[in-house]
């Protein structure tokens, strides 16, 4: 199983991930998908979608390799985290729709990807930036403007 390694940066500590948004976000802190989801890897800020480091899986194939052991003690564990990335990706905080774009680049459906795809109109670059690379690994080509 992944478990994130915590490194110090400057003041507190980190995660390999980068920092986790507040647990006051969750809509239910007392849900272990929440928690997964706030806290644990591997997706958040600091998530890559190339490989850092060759020989090294990429970011989106260590996060469906994480989904899919917690699928095996889990079965319902895609569709709780699709139903926590949902909720997610309405809130404001950017870190927040970018880890449900992450994990819906996992486990969402087509229609989540039409919700993915209208945050490439985000003021947020970030944000931007993994919706597109969402959209391309499900292999999705985004609507020109008329």
């Amino acid at each position: 199983m992944l478990w994130p390694v915590p490194y110090c940066r400057g003041k507190g500590i980190l995660f390999m991930y980068g920092s986790h948004p507040s647990i006051r976000l969750a809509v239910d802190p007392s849900d272990p998908v929440w928690h997964w989801f706030l806290f644990n890897g591997p997706h958040g800020e600091g998530f890559t979608w190339h490989n850092a480091l060759p020989f090294t899986p990429r970011g989106i194939e260590s996060l469906a390799k994480f989904i899919d052991e917690r699928t095996q003690v889990d079965a319902a564990f895609p569709e709780k985290a699709r139903a926590v990335a949902l909720q997610a990706l309405d809130m404001e905080d950017a870190v927040m729709q970018r880890t449900a774009i992450q994990v819906l680049c996992v486990v969402g459906s087509e229609e989540d990807m039409e919700r993915v795809q209208r945050l490439l109109e985000h003021p947020d670059e970030d944000v931007i930036k993994d919706a597109r690379t969402c959209l391309f690994e499900r292999g999705f080509k985004p609507r020109r403007k008329t």
